[in-house]
């Protein structure tokens, strides 16, 4: 009779149920694939890179017989990406393993509810990462005083960069007021305890309540919501371990991590600083796309061939701000090197075929025009299964209070984003919804 070993249990899932996992990431995933076509080659703990930041200027005009002018230098640099390591674990019970029982097709079945919530899970959470500024920033929330139960928290900056989408039921917490962890534990060490969502209430509220059932402590106003264990604050230096985001690549050293992006000051090179724009709270249409192709001409060596922004913006830039689809004058465009959103376009700006990239994560008041050659994808492994230390992909559940009849095993993804030349990017910030859209 043959037995269904936890060996044969780790072979089915490597070999059924993973290529499907990589398959979903690839196709199903907006701004997180858009750019992994393009890998970055390196090894070991960090990817370097040169990047030229300074150019020769010393054009000079003499007289026949005059003097030389002395030779100009040119400043190249080399920054470094480390990878980030991000992973979700699942918890495959004693009733999913007799299910299995060597049928693959069953044990798919079994399985399916488990793995395909990981799935979704692990790629929303990196799309984030890969929009984001690398703080790991969910939401920031009004002053809460604390207290016993479910408290009902508010977002601080409705309207603003931050509201609840970030959030889902279930999902654990952290609370920071500026650097110090609110709901328990040294900043430089994992949480004592941590808040869990239970509700989202509308996109200006949620409710948590302690992991620990105890009391939530007080909040004080303005403080960020991270996912729990995400960030440590040492030095009063507020670090996280998340992978780079295009906020950050679209900036100008302000939120940058100590030391620089990369390794390289914004403060002293002008050229590692993105060109940013406040949009006056002008409509996002064809004139603001014009006018983002003459700052690239007036500040940065390079021209952008992608947009990225929120659907929202997309509808305005596609439509018109009447929201007429006569005003239309943009084509499909095919699936390109630069992404597979079969379902963004292709427009003309100053002559120059631009692709148009839409993603609900963005926040709709910015759009992003870059120039894709220059962003790089690093990549250790990608998403895998991980090999724990006696060498399976699944464990015994254990933990202090004892072991449950179940396996536990996680997806893990080593890699990071970088930018090798960041005036190549533009940040319109500022923007205002098209007035065509009722909500």
């Amino acid at each position: 009779m043959a037995q269904n070993t936890r060996s044969t249990l780790d072979k089915l899932l490597k070999l059924v149920y993973e290529p499907g996992l990589n398959f979903a990431l690839v196709n199903n995933t907006t701004a997180l694939n858009a750019f992994t076509k393009r890998k970055f080659p390196g090894q070991g703990k960090a990817y370097v890179f040169a990047t030229h930041l300074k150019r020769n200027q010393y054009v000079a005009s003499r007289a026949h017989d005059g003097y030389f002018a002395p030779a100009g230098v040119e400043t190249p640099e080399n920054g470094q990406v480390i990878p980030s390591y991000t992973h979700i674990g699942f918890e495959i019970t004693n009733d999913v393993i007799k299910a299995s029982k060597g049928d693959r097709a069953a044990f798919k079945d079994a399985m399916r509810m488990t793995m395909d919530t990981a799935k979704d899970t692990l790629q929303s959470d990196l799309n984030r990462q890969f929009l984001g500024d690398q703080r790991g920033i969910l939401c920031d929330v009004a002053v809460d005083a604390g207290g016993a139960g479910t408290r009902t928290l508010t977002i601080a900056n409705v309207g603003g960069t931050f509201n609840t989408k970030l959030l889902q039921q279930g999902m654990p917490l952290d609370a920071w007021n500026v650097n110090t962890r609110v709901n328990g534990g040294a900043s430089t060490a994992l949480p004592t305890d941590w808040l869990v969502v239970q509700s989202v209430i509308s996109d200006q509220t949620f409710s948590v309540a302690m992991f620990s059932g105890g009391a939530i402590p007080a909040i004080a106003a303005n403080s960020f919501i991270t996912r729990m264990g995400n960030q440590l604050a040492p030095a009063g230096t507020r670090l996280s371990y998340e992978a780079n985001g295009l906020r950050l690549f679209g900036d100008d050293g302000t939120l940058d991590p100590v030391g620089g992006l990369h390794g390289i000051s914004a403060s002293t090179y002008d050229a590692w600083k993105a060109i940013i724009k406040d949009g006056g709270l002008v409509d996002f249409g064809p004139g603001v796309a014009s006018a983002a192709g003459i700052l690239f001409k007036q500040q940065s060596p390079f021209k952008f061939n992608a947009i990225w922004c929120h659907d929202n913006q997309g509808h305005g830039l596609l439509y018109g701000n009447d929201g007429s689809y006569k005003d239309k004058r943009f084509v499909n465009g095919s699936v390109t090197e630069i992404g597979d959103n079969t379902e963004a376009v292709v427009i003309n700006v100053a002559g120059r075929k631009v692709r148009v990239n839409l993603d609900w994560y963005i926040d709709e008041s910015t759009a992003y025009f870059i120039d894709s050659a220059q962003v790089r994808y690093v990549e250790l492994n990608g998403v895998e299964l991980e090999e724990q230390a006696d060498g399976q992909y699944l464990t015994p559940y254990r933990d202090s209070t004892g072991q449950k009849p179940a396996q536990v095993g996680y997806w893990m993804f080593r890699g990071n984003w970088a930018i090798v030349a960041r005036n190549a990017v533009a940040r319109i910030y500022n923007l205002s919804k098209p007035a065509s859209l009722p909500w």
